[in-house]
């Protein structure tokens, strides 16, 4: 399957979004390794009458990295992209910049305040602009690229931003996909300076056989360290742990003219070779076997010289899924798979796992967006977790620095059951089930005063798990069952899939959490900026939250039978 077959298959986000905007959600979640693409529809995609070019803004709270995306989508075959679609992007700068304000459509204006206020206080440290198609990719929308990003280096001039611009069309969204698909988490074009020996294929791989030097190796482990092994089955398991692995430093220190004779050298994955004046240059690199080789010549300090050490080299290029995993497999299939999917056999992910199994839920447990057969999943309930616990401002860092922190990692999962995470996914997609619907009333100028502010407030790219754990505080202070925020389950009952799936579920929650999250829009106000800094915050406002419902639900039956039911439903568990 090539990357615009499995885009097309996307049948519940191009309903949901129609085919133009579930094209760059779908391919702003692939260009980030992004497995939510109902959140990226919800809080990133904008794409309205008065967005003034900007299709997507996305601000990565962690690197200070902001994504403006320009896309086209189209059903015919069309040789190259349109680039006025790409100078739009050049509009998108300015006005993004400069623009008034309030001429910017109401879904906008919040971001766009936030994102000057992170320009003014130096927060943001790379802009990245995106022009996404499915058509050829040409020299004449790279040049549109090129202006609009010497625009915005320039209007960014008093600021130390980096600015860069790609342009993602068939070529590099179908390289993308299948390094997804290969799990190649190092993207890059990795220049070799070595020349091919010699090649060897067959249908559906093409390998090349090459001598490195230890120097070469040595450098990439430095700069990419353990996502050079993704594919691997094993990672790099240190110099003190194995002797074999102390043994390789000793011989490359001390006979490095025997290297290539004692070492059985080292296997890449990679999904293009090309020879370009006598190097090779790899399109995305994983070593899926010589994982201990080449971390324990990374390990040795620059000063001992590598380059006369010589290792022996197989680069395997493939694009077919069901081909690397074999080659995978039968490369190496001793140890455990490293870098972000180290937790799939952490023992907390494996109790989560036979719960959910218990449950009738498929929960995943391995990250990323080419594994999404179900919303549960390790990659999909580590922010909300945190934001139960009331960590609203670390569930803002991105997934996969949440992933590398092992203090983080615990207070998401550690002693939470199936149950538990369950609550948790669910009252995260029904917040943004909610936003999506006042949407439609907001742009057709239908929405009362409180669907607008909690829109304007969920609108705001940092704000969502803020709210997220407004409400599960205010659920905490509204049924006495509840004696825990962090630890809100639904009822054993209610979590056996035979008896609500998780769309049903969803949706049994939704009336409530709606009732509670206008008036969380309602206790926020206008000065909700102040209150997001605040940490003590969320207790206050749960507090507000709670008075206004206790006086709405002594006023009407249907919103005292809604809690009613709701707290039948849930626990602590």
């Amino acid at each position: 399957m090539n990357y615009i077959e499995k885009f097309r298959s996307e049948a519940q986000l191009i309903h949901q979004c129609g085919a133009n905007k579930a094209f760059i959600v779908w391919a702003m979640g692939l260009y980030l390794d992004e497995q939510d693409l109902e959140d990226l529809a919800n809080t990133n995609l904008t794409d309205n009458p008065d967005d003034h070019g900007i299709d997507f803004l996305r601000y990565d709270e962690d690197d200070g990295t902001l994504y403006i995306a320009q896309g086209y989508y189209t059903t015919k075959v069309v040789a190259n992209a349109p680039a006025g679609k790409a100078a739009d992007l050049n509009a998108a700068c300015a006005w993004l910049v400069n623009g008034e304000i309030k001429k910017f459509h109401p879904d906008l204006q919040g971001s766009i305040e936030a994102i000057r206020e992170k320009l003014l206080n130096d927060e943001i440290s790379k802009v990245v602009l995106v022009y996404l198609h499915n058509c050829g990719e040409s020299m004449e929308v790279t040049n549109e690229l090129t202006t609009a990003k010497n625009h915005l280096q320039d209007l960014l001039k008093d600021h130390e931003v980096e600015v860069v611009a790609a342009q993602l069309g068939n070529e590099s969204l179908e390289r993308l996909y299948q390094n997804l698909a290969a799990n190649i988490i190092v993207k890059d074009e990795v220049e070799c300076p070595f020349s091919v020996k010699y090649i060897e294929s067959a249908p559906g791989w093409k390998a090349a056989v090459l001598t490195v030097s230890g120097q070469w190796l040595r450098d990439l482990y430095n700069k990419y360290s353990g996502d050079l092994f993704s594919a691997n089955y094993r990672g790099f398991m240190g110099n003190c742990r194995m002797k074999i692995n102390a043994g390789i430093k000793q011989t490359a220190e001390r006979k490095p003219q025997d290297f290539w004779a004692f070492n059985n050298g080292i296997t890449i994955l990679t999904t293009h070779i090309e020879e370009r004046g006598g190097k090779t240059c790899l399109s995305g690199i994983s070593i899926i076997n010589g994982a201990q080789t080449t971390g324990s010549l990374g390990s040795i300090p620059q000063s001992v010289d590598l380059n006369s050490t010589q290792i022996l080299t197989r680069v395997i290029e493939c694009s077919d899924p069901a081909t690397i995993s074999n080659i995978v497999k039968y490369n190496n299939t001793q140890n455990r798979i490293t870098a972000w999917d180290s937790f799939s056999n952490d023992p907390i992910q494996i109790q989560l796992k036979k719960e959910f199994q218990a449950l009738g839920h498929m929960y995943n447990i391995k990250r990323g967006f080419s594994n999404r057969d179900s919303i549960l999943s390790i990659d999909a309930s580590i922010q909300p977790l945190l934001a139960l616990s009331g960590k609203y401002k670390d569930a803002n860092r991105s997934k996969s620095t949440l992933f590398e922190s092992r203090t983080l990692y615990t207070e998401a999962f550690e002693h939470r059951g199936a149950r538990n995470v369950l609550f948790a996914c669910c009252l995260n997609t029904c917040l943004q089930r909610i936003k999506a619907e006042i949407k439609e009333k907001v742009v057709n100028d239908r929405a009362s005063e409180s669907e607008n502010k909690l829109y304007a407030i969920l609108s705001v790219i940092r704000c969502k798990f803020y709210v997220l754990a407004i409400v599960a505080e205010s659920l905490h202070k509204l049924l006495p069952s509840l004696r825990e925020t962090k630890r809100i389950s639904f009822m054993p009952n209610y979590a056996k899939s035979e008896a609500y799936s998780y769309e049903a579920l969803v949706e049994f929650i939704k009336p409530a959490i709606k009732v509670i999250s206008l008036q969380v829009g309602r206790c926020l106000g206008d000065d909700f900026y102040a209150k997001w800094n605040d940490g003590s915050s969320v207790e206050t406002i749960a507090s507000q939250v709670e008075t206004n419902i206790s006086s709405i639900k002594a006023a009407s039956e249907e919103v005292q039978a809604m809690f009613d039911a709701l707290s039948g439903a849930l626990c602590n568990g």
